[in-house]
């Protein structure tokens, strides 16, 4: 069964240009989501955040078109926070960037149970709920611009605790 339209849009897509990125500079963003998978260039466990930045947070001469419900960007902040696979225990460079991970963020920093989870080869890793108080968390995130594919995107740079 089919439903017929009664309006077909158009468009000429050889006349459609990109969406110019988000400026450089310092915006306010709020976590919106957080996973742990393996890097698959190290193999430890990395972690990565979605970040939303809302329109009223654009500059006043940025289009708002280019994208008016807000943005929302990936940044691997917590990448190879973990202890690959092979080791023994979590290794002192792992946890200090989960401590860091907390810290740029404006968190209490807690004591983390780790686990050798099997959903990521054995590595030394946080449970999802461990990290679910990163939700909702408000920050300041630095965009800066680098090329991909001919292009330049937008990229959260930095990220820090709003005082």
């Amino acid at each position: 069964m089919s439903i017929s339209s009664i309006e077909t849009f158009v468009v000429d897509l050889s006349t459609v240009a990109d969406p110019d990125p988000l400026p450089v500079r310092t915006y306010e963003a709020t976590v919106t989501e957080i996973s742990i998978n393996l890097s698959k260039s190290s193999g430890r466990p990395t972690i990565k955040m979605l970040y939303y930045i809302s329109p009223d947070q654009y500059p006043v001469d940025f289009d708002v078109d280019n994208a008016p419900d807000g943005v929302t960007m990936p940044s691997y902040a917590g990448a190879n926070c973990g202890t690959p696979p092979e080791a023994k225990q979590p290794t002192r460079l792992g946890l200090a960037r989960y401590r860091q991970l907390f810290e740029r963020h404006g968190l209490p920093i807690p004591q983390l149970a780790l686990d050798p989870r099997e959903d990521l080869g054995g590595a030394w890793a946080p449970t999802q709920d461990s990290l679910s108080v990163f939700i909702g968390a408000r920050v300041l995130v630095t965009v800066v611009h680098e090329p991909y594919e001919g292009r330049m995107q937008a990229k959260i740079g930095v990220v820090a605790p709003i005082d």
